[in-house]
């Protein structure tokens, strides 16, 4: 009855493959379950079934290895049962590294939404980087700033700082960083 566990184990592993391929698009969806848990839990079952089956194939094989005890009547059906459980664990090793590539897929596809989000921090921390620098420089009261004389020194930083938060907005919206 191993193989037939082992399908069923391969059918949640292709549902998983199929939600990791389709979480690629969907940036801000989440889904109802998270993939990560369902991934972890299969695997475990995995790990139990693989400590469950690896062990038979040294039972098998002890016996037919004791004279006697296999007839030779008995012995298709004893190499019979040998393949199942080398096939089983084949198969129980393919669902493993199928789990393994889309945990790995999940976490580069995480890391990518991660990146996006920093990229949008990134650019905002630099839109108000500038004007709060100009608004620093004329708030530490200096006395001997030429600046501060002018009759249109309060409109050219005003507008100095307008312009460049602009001029940072454009250039990270045409590299769609927001």
């Amino acid at each position: 009855g191993y193989l037939d566990v082992v399908e069923r184990l391969e059918d949640v592993t292709d549902g998983i493959q199929e939600r990791v391929d389709h979480e690629d698009g969907a940036l801000e969806g989440h889904p109802e379950r998270p993939l990560v848990a369902d991934i972890f839990r299969v695997r475990r079952t995995v790990s139990r079934m693989r400590r469950l089956v690896v062990p038979m194939r040294e039972v098998v094989d002890q016996l037919q290895e004791t004279p006697g005890l296999v007839t030779s009547a008995l012995g298709p059906y004893y190499r019979d049962v040998e393949d199942h459980v080398i096939r089983s664990i084949e198969l129980i090793d393919n669902v493993r590294d199928i789990l393994t590539s889309a945990r790995e897929v999940q976490l580069a596809i995480e890391s990518m939404r991660l990146n996006v989000v920093m990229k949008k921090v990134t650019s905002w921390a630099a839109i108000i980087l500038l004007p709060t620098l100009i608004a620093g420089i004329y708030g530490m009261n200096f006395r001997h700033m030429p600046e501060l004389s002018w009759k249109i020194g309060y409109p050219v930083a005003l507008t100095t700082m307008i312009v460049t938060a602009g001029i940072l907005y454009w250039v990270f919206k045409r590299k769609d960083w927001l």
